[in-house]
């Protein structure tokens, strides 16, 4: 005969067992779920941090190249335009004016109470490109700059007696046809001893080998190559 097992232990201590090893599990599986998710975060914000850093590496890195480029941007266009000085400086060498037809010229348009301190002349490059294709295309600075008509910058530096005969001398520059322009730059007065007089600044734009170097062009304009009145 086989006797049934009786458990003695009160169905209500039993019960309450079972639900605090439920509530252990629970307990445990939140603490190890906690710890992953924990885990998980801190890994990612590694993560994120090398990759903040990385970036700001490559920022770095490309505001350090976009400098240099702009450097050797910079550098090139003072190459180019040196170059073109210098090609402006060759052909007014080559084209050997008579600078003592002009210094005669503007020697004899001066009247009296007028006096010239300085006269200096330096070559400027007109750049006019030939046509508009040729100003689209790429060097078309330099091709206008080969194919263009060099000018003579003349700045000249005085003093006069009074503002009119800063007047009458810029109109006789004028009267004497040589130059392409005349501009008075500015009048300031100035005090030499104990006198008062006006000093000027005049710019002068001359073609260089239309009139600047041919001593026709002094006889058509009054004078000689001598500096003496034509003939």
């Amino acid at each position: 005969m086989t006797l049934a097992a009786v458990n003695l232990i009160p169905r209500a201590y039993r019960e309450r067992r079972v639900v605090l090893s439920r509530a252990r599990r629970w307990m445990f599986g939140t603490v190890a779920l906690a710890s992953t998710v924990g885990v998980a975060w801190a890994v990612m914000s590694s993560r994120v941090v090398e990759n903040r850093q990385w970036l700001a590496g490559q920022l770095v890195a490309a505001r350090a190249d976009a400098e240099e480029k702009s450097r050797l941007v910079a550098e090139a266009q003072s190459s180019h335009s040196a170059a073109l000085r210098r090609l402006a400086s060759a052909r007014a060498v080559a084209g050997h004016p008579d600078w003592s037809v002009l210094l005669a010229l503007l020697a004899r348009a001066r009247g009296e109470g007028l006096v010239l301190e300085r006269v200096e002349v330096r070559p400027v490059v007109k750049t006019e490109p030939k046509n508009e294709s040729e100003s689209n295309a790429n060097g078309a600075d330099t091709r206008a700059a080969l194919h263009s008509e060099p000018l003579y910058q003349l700045d000249i530096r005085g003093v006069a007696e009074s503002q009119s005969l800063v007047a009458q001398y810029l109109l006789s520059l004028e009267r004497i046809g040589l130059f392409d322009s005349v501009r008075l730059q500015e009048t300031k007065p100035r005090t030499i001893g104990a006198r008062g007089v006006v000093e000027f600044g005049l710019d002068c734009a001359i073609a260089a080998g239309a009139k600047a170097n041919s001593k026709g062009s002094s006889r058509s304009a009054g004078v000689n190559s001598d500096g003496g009145p034509g003939r």
